[in-house]
């Protein structure tokens, strides 16, 4: 049996062989789910981090009030992160997070950062690699590292917003993790279509003619606008013929040329 997350507090089970099949508006549902749960709980403790060493520089500094002030901030993220949490996994207990927050002294600062919040990740990261696992079709790599996702999710920029190109991302894995290859090439077409103003461009082929990028960027760049983009436009605008070629894995394989495109969306929109 194959047990998937269905949402908040449930599960969705497909046993095989019979006729239980997971549909594929249930898979976006399931995993758009998840990654909102494992980014949310990412940013959570991002909070905690980033407090957590302010907290122990005031302490550094013997600024002892400052440290605790903080520390009563720490207290309330720590409330979020478990009540988001639980809401999907009600057994996790944190080990001495809370216990360290509490006490807020030099030591549970320095413990917080080098112990407890790595713990906590390490297990979050471990839950997202077991949910994947637990998918239909379940293949060894998503499209789409969920590492890279990560990082553009982090980002935060005043002049670009990141959210359409995640959600894309998430589709995109759903659809190459089912073997839904027209899907998957018409949505890698839709990203590189919505990042060029990222580059300063109005459309994609000005990304790969005039983008100075590095020499491997430019040679990935100008293999997605010479075999993607006339691949996914035939997807779109042939019509019926007599005899149909339907796309295969290896046609929509276009996994490297995506990462080094959305490698430098981050890069830019970090520097900006």
């Amino acid at each position: 049996m194959i047990t998937v997350m269905r949402g908040v507090g449930h599960q969705y089970n497909h046993t095989e062989p019979d006729n239980d099949v997971v549909s594929c508006d249930q898979l976006l549902y399931v995993y758009h789910a998840m990654i909102d749960w494992y980014l949310k709980s990412r940013q959570l403790l991002r909070g905690l981090q980033t407090k957590a060493v302010d907290a122990l520089r005031h302490c550094e500094d013997d600024e002892v009030q400052a440290a605790k002030t903080i520390a009563s901030y720490m207290k309330s993220d720590f409330q979020q992160l478990r009540e988001h949490w639980h809401s999907m996994f009600p057994e996790e207990t944190f080990g001495y997070l809370g216990r360290h927050i509490g006490f807020a002294e030099k030591n549970d600062f320095h413990d917080i950062i080098k112990h407890d919040l790595p713990a906590v990740e390490v297990k979050l990261d471990a839950l997202l690699a077991q949910f994947e696992k637990s998918l239909p079709n379940s293949k060894t790599h998503p499209y789409v590292a969920e590492e890279r996702i990560t990082e553009l999710a982090e980002i935060e920029n005043a002049t670009f917003d990141t959210s359409k190109i995640i959600r894309l991302v998430r589709e995109l894995n759903v659809a190459y993790n089912n073997d839904a290859h027209f899907t998957t090439g018409i949505l890698v077409r839709a990203i590189i279509d919505h990042v060029p103003p990222i580059f300063g461009c109005a459309t994609f082929p000005e990304v790969a003619n005039n983008y100075k990028g590095t020499k491997s960027f430019k040679a990935a760049m100008q293999r997605f606008n010479d075999s993607l983009r006339n691949l996914a436009d035939s997807y779109l605008h042939v019509q019926i013929r007599k005899v149909e070629s339907l796309p295969t894995y290896n046609q929509v394989d276009f996994r490297a040329e995506l990462d080094a495109l959305l490698s430098e969306v981050s890069r830019i929109l970090q520097d900006v």
